[in-house]
């Protein structure tokens, strides 16, 4: 059988509701610092973007979905110390922390950026026929 999300083990609704109101926090934190109203990717005059439930196309202007970039962390440079004895844990939640600080400060610029349509749209594109 399946967990719904923030599923608790304990059955305590008291700690489930502060599971999500954490998530939210940290979802709501992230997507401020590196999304924009920009980000939203709204249909078009093309007939291409369509509702899952009905079929029907997705009038002009209405969101679809959100552009996400995509980086290339490779040129950050971690320096390996050879003396670290500290867990693999810290050494990834330094690495983490670099890579943030990286995408906040603009540092970097994104490799490429994919649509992420929302779950209830679909794409068919229109190809014509030549």
């Amino acid at each position: 059988m399946n967990k719904p999300p923030f599923f608790n083990h304990n059955n305590s609704k008291k700690n489930n509701n502060m599971s999500q109101e954490k998530k939210f926090e940290t979802f709501e934190e992230i997507s401020s610092e590196l999304m924009s109203s920009g980000d939203v990717v709204c249909a078009s005059d093309e007939e291409e973007f369509f509702y899952k439930d009905t079929d029907e196309s997705v009038p002009c202007g209405e969101p679809i979905g959100i552009d996400l970039p995509v980086y290339d962390f490779d040129f950050l440079k971690y320096e390996i110390d050879e003396d670290d004895n500290s867990r693999d844990a810290n050494k990834f939640s330094y690495n983490a922390s670099q890579e943030y600080e990286a995408l906040i400060n603009d540092w970097i610029v994104p490799k490429e950026v994919k649509l992420i349509l929302f779950k209830n749209i679909y794409w068919r594109p229109n190809y014509e026929e030549e």
